[in-house]
């Protein structure tokens, strides 16, 4: 029997697309880094999946999301969910659910990039930070050298 924590997952892309029959189709996913040709340049759009997970035992009392830019001593927050509404955890327990999802979608469009640099994604709770996977964004022409 696995354990099941909380956690953040994020998946970095090109694009987020509303389909028929209430699905949401993910395009251009990048892996660990975003590689363009120099720096500074402009990303027209650049979109962030973010899926925050807990037990369905411990359900979230609060929970805000910073999408944040830099490294740890120069980080800067780019979007701030401030406290979402959640919906009465009683409403999840049904069908043997064993897990509560948060789901939002952040849009940075047009996104700046100045110099070469990371995006990250933190989530705070009632009782912790949680983070997630990072996007390193690289210059090609730093790849080179």
């Amino acid at each position: 029997m696995s354990i099941i924590h909380r956690h953040v997952e994020v998946m970095y892309c090109d694009d987020v697309r509303q389909e028929i029959g209430h699905k949401i189709s993910l395009m251009g996913i990048y892996g660990s880094d975003l590689v363009v040709n120099s720096v500074p340049t402009v990303i027209e759009k650049l979109c962030l999946s973010v899926r925050v997970l807990t037990p369905i035992n411990e359900p979230f009392k609060k929970i805000e999301i910073f999408v944040s830019q830099g490294e740890e001593d120069k980080q800067k927050d780019l979007v701030a969910t401030g406290p979402l509404d959640l919906p009465p955890s009683d409403q999840f327990l049904i069908d043997g659910s064993k897990m509560f999802v948060v789901q939002t979608f952040c849009v940075l469009s047009p996104f700046n990039v100045e110099e070469e640099t990371v995006l990250k994604v933190r989530v705070k709770t009632e009782r912790e930070e949680l983070r997630g996977v990072g996007l390193r964004i690289r210059s090609l022409e730093q790849t080179r050298t």
